[in-house]
């Protein structure tokens, strides 16, 4: 798997935390079943243990789905389609976003989340024209204001397509808005990006300043994940500029933080989104 791909694949496995799914001050019994079902699925998912993190939240879709409490059904379905596209299943993947964006034009419940998951698996399928028409759907939340994260993958798909100057120009948007937001999953995507868009320009220099800016910024937030994929863009600009003895140190660093990560199931690779009650 090449650098690019593991930017590509990062952007961006997130599986919500359980808490007030309705955003109701007072739940009933079976949407508290549902959040029960929901915080049980985050720590087997955690665990990596996929198999009872589906059966977890599909339970906990089918309590807030009688309840109908769509915001809750809806971040289920969430959960399984993150699940089925994290273990390669996108059948089951498709099969369920359908069901999610159902519930979005229906009750205009998470509509940028599923449009989100919906372009990533076009992504992932390798179609960037109907990855980009997932994406511009949701490109805007009721604020009207982008997100860092569909401006990541936007800018994904047209480095993908070569399109350098967009890919930087959503990549530096997607950079100031998550600084605004304290969202270091997102500054690092961003500068990982932006350090993409230079190495495709062959401008070492640059790509190195914005590698380096993404490990410290992963460094900070202890993701594992951003902190591999920043020591890999480091080692192929400097072995660009000529450089092999640090290429070889940073390859060496990148190595032994993937070990690490492999020895603690990955779980410094993975976030979980703030709870649902916010």
């Amino acid at each position: 798997m090449t650098r690019l791909h593991l930017v590509i694949s990062s952007v961006t496995i997130i599986i919500f935390l359980a808490g007030c799914a309705s955003q109701k001050k007072n739940l009933n019994q079976t949407e508290l079943q549902g959040d029960i079902h929901s915080k049980r699925g985050v720590a087997a998912f955690l665990k990596n243990d996929h198999r009872r993190a589906e059966d977890e939240f599909s339970l906990a879709y089918s309590f807030y789905a009688s309840a109908e409490n769509e915001r809750g059904a809806a971040r289920s379905l969430l959960n399984l389609i993150r699940l089925y596209r994290l273990s390669g299943d996108m059948e089951m993947a498709v099969l369920f976003s359908d069901k999610a964006y159902r519930i979005c034009e229906t009750h205009q419940v998470m509509c940028d989340e599923t449009c989100f998951e919906k372009a990533k698996i076009a992504l992932l399928k390798g179609d960037l024209q109907e990855a980009k028409r997932w994406v511009n759907k949701g490109a805007t939340d009721k604020t009207g204001r982008s997100s860092a994260r569909l401006l990541n993958l936007l800018a994904t798909i047209d480095l993908r397509n070569g399109a350098l100057k967009e890919a930087a120009e959503s990549s530096m948007a997607a950079l100031d808005i998550a600084k605004g937001d304290d969202d270091a999953l997102e500054e690092a995507n961003a500068l990982l990006l932006l350090g993409e868009c230079m190495m495709s320009e062959k401008n070492w220099k640059a790509a190195a300043e914005y590698f380096n800016q993404a490990l410290l910024v992963a460094k900070k937030a202890g993701n594992g994940k951003k902190v591999h994929e920043a020591l890999l863009g480091l080692a192929d600009s400097a072995a660009a500029e000529g450089d092999q003895k640090s290429a070889e140190d940073f390859r060496k660093r990148g190595e032994e933080v993937a070990a690490n990560m492999e020895k603690i199931g990955n779980r410094a690779g993975s976030r979980a989104s703030p709870p649902l009650s916010r």
